[in-house]
């Protein structure tokens, strides 16, 4: 179970990490404006030309053309049809793939007879293609579409009028770099949570004790040497990728064999994790299939295999927990 497990993982990570590959396109910088965050970069643009529908509406005997909402085709950059833009406000690509967002920051734009342009956080995905993994879109460079500024009055509540426009509509995803980050900090959770819920008096423990007619445990690690295992992997994997020397008291998989009590460990497995984390910061979308220094691997195989590592580790000290009548961390509040 855990292989299929360890294998499921890497190959999620392994397909995120080459989307994040094919879709990678150099993003032009929108100057002193609103960006997405950090960790995610320019995954296409796509061109909008159609109408902002306006509506007449009244509110304390002030009438106003109030945005019902845009209706727009999409192109892509060689100007085929790529979706369509809809009330949500929603992008939806040809393929079925779909977003909805909403506004998080608007800048007016450098034509003041056009619509601001927008930063807008992703709220909701529908169907699987193209806009998946989208997080973020901008909506920049707007020609047109601004409410009327006049011929909303009483003898017009609820009359709809449209107003060209054309805009690009940039969609940002998470790096790769983010991508494995995250995947590292869930493992790390799960791994520190079943090595603090072992009582210290049992961190020796190994399910040869138990001594089972038929068992086949002996020679099997300890629940400390489980943990210090998966620790010393984590600087054997990915060390190659930051650079960093591993530890000297590290003299093989089963740890430095002066660790002992459950505070030295428990800290020893944080201190891999954070390599981990910095690890993961070295990654590009230009060089994860590169191999570094002498290592046979590639630095996303590397990146990835750490995670994929942990799990299975983490499956066996979970049964440890069990073993003990200890209920894990991530199964509390469930039925056991």
């Amino acid at each position: 179970m855990y292989n299929r497990i360890r294998g499921f993982a890497y190959a999620a990570l392994f397909a995120a990490a080459i989307a994040v590959l094919s879709f990678t396109v150099a993003a032009q910088q929108v100057p002193q404006q609103p960006q997405p965050p950090a960790n995610e970069q320019l995954l296409l643009q796509v061109h909008a030309k159609g109408d902002q529908v306006y509506i007449c509406k009244s509110d304390a005997a002030q009438f106003t053309w109030t945005l019902k909402a845009p209706d727009a085709q999409l192109f892509d950059k060689d100007g085929k049809s790529f979706g369509k833009h809809f009330a949500g406000p929603s992008w939806e690509a040809n393929d079925g793939s779909r977003v909805t967002g909403k506004a998080v920051a608007n800048w007016p734009s450098p034509d003041a007879n056009s619509i601001p342009w927008l930063l807008v956080t992703i709220l909701s995905h529908d169907g699987s293609g193209v806009l998946s993994r989208a997080t973020s879109i901008q909506r920049v460079n707007t020609q047109g579409g601004k409410a009327p500024a006049s011929g909303c009055d009483a003898s017009h509540i609820g009359q709809e009028v449209r107003v060209p426009y054309s805009a690009d509509y940039r969609f940002y995803a998470s790096t790769i770099a983010s991508v494995v980050d995250q995947e590292i900090s869930a493992i790390e959770k799960q791994v520190v949570e079943v090595a603090e819920a072992m009582p210290e008096d049992r961190f020796n423990f190994t399910p040869e004790n138990l001594n089972i007619p038929g068992h086949d445990y002996k020679g099997v690690r300890t629940f400390a040497v489980q943990v210090k295992h998966v620790a010393s992997s984590n600087y054997f994997i990915w060390s190659p990728l930051t650079g960093d020397k591993v530890p000297e008291n590290i003299k093989d998989g089963n740890g430095p064999a002066d660790l002992k009590s459950k505070a030295d460990i428990i800290k020893f497995l944080k201190d891999s994790f954070a390599l981990g984390h910095k690890a993961a910061a070295t990654l590009t979308a230009e060089n994860m299939l590169q191999i570094p220094g002498n290592s046979k691997s590639t630095r996303l195989y590397l990146a990835t295999f750490g995670v994929a590592h942990a799990y299975d580790h983490y499956g066996q000290m979970v049964e440890y927990l069990r073993m003990n009548g200890i209920v894990p961390p991530a199964s509390r509040g469930k039925s056991p």
